[in-house]
């Protein structure tokens, strides 16, 4: 019972604005009465003017953000290496007498070719520290 009166009495004020807010509506923007009125409401518009501004605005700094961090990816993924990097990973292409070798000989080639791999980035990795 109690929480009903208390209720009861911020409707009626609820009631008593609702009423305040349609005669100002309803009446000139220039009656004294309404000037209160028409002031918060100038206030309110502004703040949600700028409230969706603001929303707007983050909005397109994230996307202009996003844009030039893709820009800049897409472009350090265009570097290229040195030639000498190059020239090491290009495909060399097989010979005619790569193709005549025996098993044996073609397993002993490729000893040494990972041989002389790991003796490359070995000296790689020294020169690197």
């Amino acid at each position: 019972m109690k929480a009903m009166e208390m209720l009861q009495e911020y409707w009626e004020q609820l009631k008593r604005l609702w009423v305040y807010a349609q005669y100002c509506v309803d009446n000139d923007i220039r009656t004294l009465v309404c000037r209160d009125f028409w002031m918060w409401t100038v206030y309110i518009s502004l703040a949600l003017g700028l409230l969706i501004a603001v929303i707007v605005g983050k909005k397109i700094f994230r996307e202009q953000l996003e844009f030039y961090r893709n820009k800049k990816r897409l472009e350090a993924r265009k570097i290229v290496a040195d030639a000498e990097t190059i020239e090491q990973a290009r495909w060399k292409g097989e010979s005619d007498s790569d193709l005549e070798l025996s098993q044996e000989e073609l397993a002993a080639r490729m000893r040494e070719a990972m041989k002389a791999r790991a003796e490359l980035a070995a000296a790689n990795s020294k020169k690197d520290s």
